[in-house]
């Protein structure tokens, strides 16, 4: 068998404190061995011989607005050396019980290297750090490999048997048109799509948004 995980919007450095959630690195770090655990679980229970890892960006907080900085717990360079070394973590382990896993690579929104977004330039991104860091540490561990994005450097495209699974992180586009935009892009029929960005789980129409794995900031209360 074959499954997809889906790693979005963990937005680590950011320090969230409300009567709903609790959130920082320490956090970060048990609710990412919590889901280690639960995807070993259920890999095992379906007898899932390869794994494909969708990492899908706002991975760090960064300092993408004044207030993401007011509220963050660390800066950015210490986010992204904090981030690249939990996870290069979190993929070692999950490959000392999975058979295969290809790992899949897009950005966000958050990791640009300038919070304003009519200047920045895609490439200029920290999380591309957190990948370079990534393919470094795990060079030598023969059941991962990383795929390449071939149509854009923000599209993730893979065949699962006779699908076509796309993925992307989410702020340049909408639910509801979104598998129509890819499919144009890609050149067939966008079988599933998967994106993170706004925080709030959805599987409607072959699209799954992801969840956040911060949980509710003070920006999603005031929504």
């Amino acid at each position: 068998n074959v499954a997809s995980l889906l790693l979005s919007d963990f937005h680590v450095g950011m320090e969230i404190d409300n009567d709903i959630n609790k959130y920082n690195m320490s956090i970060f770090q048990e609710r990412l061995e919590k889901l280690k655990k639960k995807v070993i679980k259920y890999c095992n229970l379906h007898g899932v011989a390869t794994l494909n890892v969708e990492i899908l960006g706002d991975i760090i907080q960064g300092y993408l607005h004044v207030s993401s900085t007011i509220y963050n717990e660390e800066d950015v360079i210490s986010q992204t050396m904090f981030c690249a070394e939990n996870l290069a973590f979190f993929l070692k382990d999950l490959s000392e019980e999975i058979e295969h896993i290809n790992i899949y690579f897009s950005v966000g929104n958050h990791g640009r290297t300038n919070a304003n977004y009519r200047e920045h330039l895609d490439v200029e991104n920290f999380e591309y750090i957190i990948l370079w860091f990534l393919k470094s540490r795990l060079s030598k561990i023969n059941n991962i490999k990383f795929k390449k994005n071939i149509i854009d450097g923000e599209i993730i495209c893979y065949k699962v048997f006779d699908k076509t699974i796309c993925a992307i992180h989410g702020h340049k586009d909408r639910i509801d048109n979104v598998k129509k935009n890819l499919s144009d892009m890609v050149g067939e029929l966008v079988d599933e799509v998967h994106m993170g960005h706004y925080h709030n789980f959805i599987s409607k129409d072959d699209v799954v948004v992801n969840g956040a794995l911060s949980g509710v900031d003070r920006y999603a209360i005031s929504k």
